[in-house]
């Protein structure tokens, strides 16, 4: 789009002159990339594996979307229903219900 609009005013832009450009606005861009929320997808994935930490037993609580990206984990000293509730909780306060929620029987 830009190289049509340049082409059609007549104007040479080299990619040199693009690369001053993005100079000062690549931070500005990437700063805003960083704060936006992850999109949540359609299908995810709730599992929990248990973990040896100096000794203690601990629970890690992941969630992560259908395209593998990790939307939240919790460790936790227990594996009760509290704790899965206090997980699911958590992934639902700033995101959409999914269509699809799958675990292995947590």
């Amino acid at each position: 789009m830009f190289r049509n609009c340049c082409t059609s005013a007549a104007q040479q832009v080299s990619h040199e002159t693009l690369r001053q450009w993005n100079i000062p606005f690549a931070p500005l861009l990437t700063e805003e990339l960083r704060h936006r929320k992850p999109w949540r997808g359609s299908r995810w994935f709730l599992d929990e594996v248990g973990v040896d930490m100096a000794g203690k037993k601990y629970w890690l609580w992941w969630a992560a979307l259908e395209s593998g990206a990790v939307l939240d984990i919790l460790l936790q000293p227990h594996r009760n229903a509290d704790a899965a509730k206090t997980f699911f909780e958590r992934l639902l306060i700033n995101s959409a219900v999914p269509e699809v929620i799958q675990t292995d029987n947590l």
